[in-house]
């Protein structure tokens, strides 16, 4: 993506116009991310109620969490601090268990 930070609400969002622009009666919308905020699951939980689109999610990261690194800048830092976000994958897998999917770790 061309900017820091994440919208997997707008994503899912987007996914549902495209499917129903192509007369989808059913779909599966794949999201990649590692994390969801709470507001942005009950978006997307307001966006797929109803639907016949279940929502499969590969979780990114780690419950321990790690830094961001930033070309040519170090580490991505807030307040002088270096940021280390974490992965909820519980949040992922009610998630995805809400809307007929479900949630698998990515792993190497």
């Amino acid at each position: 993506m061309p900017v820091i930070g994440s919208r997997p609400d707008l994503a899912v969002e987007q996914a549902i116009q495209l499917l129903e622009q192509g007369k989808a009666t059913n779909g599966r919308i794949v999201l990649l991310t590692d994390g969801v905020e709470a507001d942005q699951a009950e978006r997307i939980n307001k966006v797929l109620k109803g639907s016949n689109t279940s929502l499969l999610i590969l979780a990114a990261g780690t419950s321990a969490g790690g830094p961001i690194k930033l070309p040519e800048q170090g580490y991505l830092k807030d307040v002088g601090k270096v940021v280390i976000p974490k992965t909820d994958f519980t949040t992922l897998t009610t998630l995805a268990k809400q809307n007929h999917g479900q949630m698998l770790r990515i792993t190497l």
